[in-house]
């Protein structure tokens, strides 16, 4: 279990940025729901920066044990109408990632989380 510091200075940088919201669509909002110790430490980890999560979606399940996200975020999005900017940061693309997710999507990678340059593509595209 860790996550950089360095990674979540980043995300500081694109929320001060675009005055944007988090809203936790990965695996850890299971941990981040329930309180558990993952996610008092993803709580902490945030905190450290002055970060909070803002919500979190509904993953779906659409074959026995296998979850998705992008139909949880597009519900998300439609329940919250004013939403007119927003991006994905993820290091996967879930098979119903569609074409709007896709526009949205600030591939990382799982060796090298948010970087520099991410984050200015982020930034741009919130702006």
């Amino acid at each position: 279990m860790g996550i950089a510091s360095a990674r979540v200075r980043r995300l500081k940088k694109i929320v001060e940025a675009t005055d944007a919201e988090i809203v936790l669509v990965s695996s850890w909002k299971r941990h981040y729901v329930h309180y558990d110790m993952f996610g008092k430490y993803l709580r902490n980890k945030l905190r450290k920066e002055g970060l909070e999560i803002y919500d979190t979606t509904l993953d779906s399940e659409k074959q026995k044990g296998s979850w998705y996200r992008g139909t949880g975020m597009l519900n998300w999005l439609a329940a919250h109408e004013e939403v007119k900017d927003w991006i994905v940061l993820d290091d996967e693309i879930f098979c119903d990632y569609d074409e709007t997710i896709k526009r949205h999507l600030v591939k990382t990678s799982y060796l090298t989380g948010l970087t520099d340059e991410l984050v200015d593509k982020a930034i741009e595209m919130l702006n």
